[in-house]
């Protein structure tokens, strides 16, 4: 190797020491600088602890204290009432059920009739001519033996007893012309063995011992008007003057006073349970496949175009109608598709409402599993198994409060009150 190549090598390793040399120094100079700049000054206020004196106290406001522990306060449960706590619902006496416990606002729930702001209760200025507590009716007529169609809870009744026995047809005859009256009536005569008939074309030639007229107190219109039980009691008693005969009075004090209160009554309890199955992801469902599962679970399609559930007897139990109010018939069913339903159950009228309200449910989710829809109420809140057991409890407070009153729902007197 000669001299000059010697030369070269030593000269490339002096570069490339030179080259690693100064990488080291610029590396630690920019490493120095970055911990000047990231540094914070020794004496900054800010960066130093903070003194805390042990040996002094600290206050605190005492109202702030005493407010927390008034709010921690309010928050506790309240005590149950032992009363109401070891009692199922339904045995639970009325008295102990507070007055706000039937509320509009539960899920599923329609308040029937329209409540209006109270007014003071009317009087009539007519008085039975008996005491309340009593029960009162001409000779030859038993005080429990009426006319199955009138009911003493809702009906005004007067019985009358003539002296000799007389016709079917002169009977009708003396009750015309009747006036208009704004609450239904009933006329029935007493034939000669005891039985009571209604008075038709049909009993002319029958012989009565006696008569009843009826006039109902209170229907879903509202109570019983001044001007109807005028036109009620004048009828009677220019038919009793007429035929010689004595008529006496059944009821509970004055009728416009009581009529008043079986109207609000009525509004307590006359309540609907509705509740819409809307279809869900998977758009409209089909009409045909509706019928088929309303009709598996036992609803027929009616005339008004409405699907109903009844017992054996006929008894209407809920219903289910479209949700765009379209009528139900046999040639929009095979080719429509539907966007939702609505189930209805008029709970005053539907005896065992419990049992049918449970009927309603299980169908109503069945139809929700079928058709992938959803079941919510009037405000577009879904119904959960909370929400049913809510509205199972509103039932029997309902069911509890009309048996009280000898009004049993679902039952002849029922039917006609809720109308």
């Amino acid at each position: 190797m000669s001299d000059m190549q010697l030369y070269l090598i030593a000269l490339g390793a002096v570069i490339i020491a030179a080259v690693i040399l100064y990488n080291w120094w610029q590396e630690r100079r920019l490493s120095q600088d970055a911990i000047q700049r990231f540094d914070g000054p020794e004496d900054d206020a800010l960066m130093q602890d903070f003194p805390i004196d042990r040996d002094r106290p600290i206050a605190f406001d005492e109202a702030t204290i005493e407010l927390e522990e008034r709010y921690e306060a309010r928050i506790e449960e309240p005590a149950p009432d032992p009363e109401i706590e070891e009692l199922p619902l339904e045995d639970i006496p009325l008295e102990l059920i507070p007055e706000n416990t039937l509320l509009s606002e539960l899920p599923g729930v329609r308040q029937e009739h329209q409540v209006e702001e109270a007014s003071p209760p009317q009087e009539s200025g007519f008085k039975l001519s008996f005491p309340d507590d009593a029960l009162i009716a001409p000779p030859g007529i038993a005080v429990s033996d009426l006319p199955s169609g009138m009911d003493e809870q809702i009906d005004l009744i007067a019985l009358v007893q003539f002296d000799a026995p007389l016709t079917g047809a002169a009977l009708l005859e003396s009750l015309q012309p009747l006036p208009g009256f704004d609450k239904a009536t009933q006329w029935c005569g007493r034939d000669e063995s005891g039985a009571w008939h209604v008075l038709d074309r049909t009993r002319e030639a029958t012989l009565f011992s006696g008569m009843a007229g009826a006039l109902q107190f209170s229907d879903r219109s509202g109570a019983l008007s001044r001007e109807c039980l005028r036109k009620f009691q004048l009828k009677i008693e220019t038919l009793a003057e007429a035929l010689g005969a004595e008529s006496k009075w059944r009821g509970m004090g004055d009728p416009l006073r009581y009529a008043d209160e079986l109207d609000q009554f009525c509004i307590d309890v006359d309540v609907m349970v509705v509740f819409h199955l809307l279809h869900g992801g998977n758009g409209p469902f089909a009409a045909t496949k509706l019928r088929g599962i309303a009709e598996a679970g036992g609803m027929k399609l009616h005339e008004d175009g409405t699907f109903h559930y009844a017992t054996e007897s006929g008894n209407m139990l809920f219903s289910l109608i479209n949700h765009d109010q379209r009528p139900f018939t046999p040639d929009f069913l095979r080719t429509a598709f539907i966007r939702g339903v609505t189930f209805q159950m008029d709970v005053p009228r539907v005896m065992n409402c419990l049992d049918a309200f449970n009927q309603m449910v299980l169908l109503a989710r069945k139809m929700e599993s079928s058709l992938d829809g959803v079941l919510i109420d009037d405000k577009q809140q879904t119904l959960n198994n909370e929400a049913m057991d809510k509205i199972r409890e509103q039932l029997r407070i309902i069911y509890a409060k009309m048996v009280a009153r000898n009004i049993t729902p679902g039952s002849p007197s029922a039917l006609r009150l809720f109308s």
